[in-house]
């Protein structure tokens, strides 16, 4: 379902005002994140990017990561294979995920470092792998199942052959014994002990499209959403599945984050962006926000925010009532294209032709309008797939429609 455009009178708008508009939760200016004066700026140029969305919560978002905020400067560029999902960075590599293989490039250097292609008929097709404790947990679509690999130089540790696999893994832990959850085309659910052996499988409904789970020290836990609409709570009961509650959503689940209270934020195809309770009445929904229109290849959560791209427009949303707080336009020219995710007190999306670095609260808030709320941009040849924020830098995969794709480390100007 295509995004709605703005009309000509609100586009001669968002042209005096760069190009953004707001649409206020409450009166008044809306320029400080929630509860005060937000988020401050990362320091740390050591941190990693493990999973798709950072961690199994899925909220996209690095507080201590040291990465660009006023401008960039480009450590390396290095031509890369077909790109299929986002990169993710641990343990000083960048894990790219394309048709073919799935390569490590040194993140200082920008070297290939490893490859991993298995052995199978076709294009493997990988999902962004996850990492935990120097394994790597790599799932690919065509090739039908899941690898452990060593991080240190992509030996195999064990693979199981779960069926056509449809998302990224999900490593959790019970205690300190590892796990992983894997979803496929089929709906079915499976989870694997530390050997690649299956305790139990599940069979939903649909389609699995995201694996996320809370971060309370819960086990094995998970959130599961499908193509059928449906999101379910699951977890390990002794070695059987059990489910805490399901709920049937309006449309194809596409993205989904959960806070630190075990909330859930999903997003659905052609369909409204919901909170979904995780503590008390769990799995009741307690806000939509259709205005939002279709948030697809990621949600961010942030300091009582929940921000979003659906092509035309970049929309932050109140994550107490779902009232939209801001939003960026980028009109009929050009779409938005990959993120959000979050570092520090900067948000980051991609868009073709660049990378944008944007304000977490939105700029200053004038009548009806937001100023001043991009920090920079820095373009780039063809449209970014992918972005993740770690050592110190920001990593954009970049495909392009007539030249090599390229991934790209951008440090702080």
């Amino acid at each position: 379902m295509s995004p709605k455009r703005p009309s000509i009178r609100r586009r001669e708008l968002l042209a005096g005002v760069a190009g953004l508009t707001a649409a206020s939760a409450s009166a008044g200016c809306l320029g400080l994140g929630v509860g005060g004066s937000g988020p401050a700026p990362g320091t740390d140029d050591s941190t990693d990017w493990p999973e798709r969305g950072n961690g199994p919560a899925g909220r996209s978002y690095a507080p201590d990561a040291l990465a660009p905020r006023s401008g960039t400067s480009q450590r390396w560029a290095t031509e890369v294979p077909w790109i299929t999902d986002r990169p993710v960075v641990a343990e000083g590599l960048v894990l790219l995920p394309t048709a073919g293989p799935l390569v490590a490039y040194d993140t200082e250097s920008g070297d290939e470092v490893w490859r991993y292609t298995p052995e199978v008929e076709g294009q493997p097709w990988f999902h962004s792998p996850a990492v935990r404790d120097g394994t790597v947990f790599a799932t690919f679509r065509e090739a039908r199942g899941l690898a452990a690999l060593s991080v240190e130089d992509g030996s195999v540790q064990w693979r199981a052959d779960v069926g056509p696999v449809s998302a990224p893994p999900l490593p959790v832990e019970d205690g300190s014994v590892p796990y992983v959850f894997v979803g496929d085309r089929r709906g079915r659910l499976t989870l694997l002990d530390d050997e690649g052996d299956s305790e139990w499988t599940y069979d939903l409904f649909g389609e699995v499209t995201t694996l996320h789970a809370p971060d309370r020290g819960l086990g094995q836990r998970a959130y599961v959403g499908t193509s059928a609409g449906e999101v379910y709570a699951m977890y390990d009961d002794g070695g059987s599945p059990r489910g805490l509650w399901r709920r049937k959503l309006g449309g194809k689940v596409l993205s989904m984050a959960i806070d630190r209270g075990g909330d859930a934020y999903v997003s659905t195809f052609g369909g409204p962006t919901v909170r979904l309770r995780g503590g008390a009445h769990a799995g009741r929904t307690d806000w939509s926000n259709a205005r939002s229109g279709t948030l697809q290849e990621g949600l961010c959560a942030v300091d009582g925010r929940v921000y979003g791209a659906n092509l035309a427009t970049l929309d932050a949303l109140d994550t107490h009532e779902g009232k939209t707080a801001w939003t960026v336009d980028v009109g009929n020219d050009v779409d938005f294209t990959c993120g959000p995710v979050a570092a520090g007190d900067t948000l980051y999306v991609g868009r073709s032709g660049a990378v944008d670095g944007y304000k977490l609260g939105g700029g200053v808030g004038v009548g009806g309008t937001r100023l001043e709320a991009r920090r920079f941009r820095h373009g780039v040849e063809g449209s970014p797939a992918g972005i993740a924020v770690a050592d110190g830098a920001l990593f954009a995969a970049v495909e392009s429609s007539d030249g090599p794709s390229r991934l790209l480390a951008l440090d702080p100007a």
